[in-house]
């Protein structure tokens, strides 16, 4: 019953609605960045923020700003991709949101949540001031129960770009060593990798 709250208040405090429209986007590697452009920077993990996602019984999360370009406003689509034994699996989720004219900065949240042993809820969020858009998902845990965060320090992309922002990664003896996401995708048993877009 406790997780049961636990959980309805966590989608009270991410919650909303999916679009699933598609476009083509350009991936950039981190480092091949114009100066201006659209800004995008994890929160400190010892903020506020993580501290309240915490309390609602989230154990792992990753929280970014998005500094918008004044000079273009845009859709944001956010995406997770599965890899496992080093070989793609599939996106698991995506959402894409359109951005309010008005809008300077906005947030992306991710975060995984236990509902029992073997089961576990992830949601994808996009916070624009008060509105929220989300996607939720369930996903098996497996025997695999080391779980290890990544998030980029920052990255500056364009319109029609996207790139890797953060890692999930999974496994027995689990290991992040660097921003080198195909190191890692071929170091360790599973990684989710978050991607972020705009257009």
């Amino acid at each position: 019953m406790k997780k049961l709250i636990i959980l309805l208040f966590t989608f009270l405090v991410i919650t909303g609605c999916e679009d699933t429209k598609s476009k083509e986007l350009t991936v950039i590697e981190e480092g091949v960045q114009d100066p201006k452009g659209i800004h995008i920077e994890p929160l400190d993990l010892k903020g506020e923020e993580y501290a309240i996602v915490k309390a609602t019984g989230v154990l792992n999360s990753m929280i970014f700003t998005i500094d918008h370009d004044d000079a273009a406003k845009q859709s944001v689509k956010l995406w997770i991709d599965h890899y496992k034994d080093g070989e793609f699996k599939g996106t698991m989720t995506e959402l894409e949101s359109m951005v309010s004219p008005e809008a300077q900065t906005s947030k992306i949240y991710l975060s995984i949540m236990d509902i029992d042993s073997k089961q576990e809820i992830w949601t994808l969020a996009l916070r624009e001031g008060g509105n929220v858009t989300s996607s939720k998902m369930l996903q098996n845990r497996g025997d695999m129960m080391i779980t290890v965060t990544r998030t980029l320090q920052s990255i500056t992309i364009q319109n029609g770009e996207a790139a890797s922002i953060g890692v999930f990664v999974r496994g027995k003896n689990s290991t992040i060593s660097s921003d080198d996401f195909e190191g890692m995708i071929k170091q360790n048993d599973e990684v989710f990798v978050l991607n972020c877009g705009f257009k």
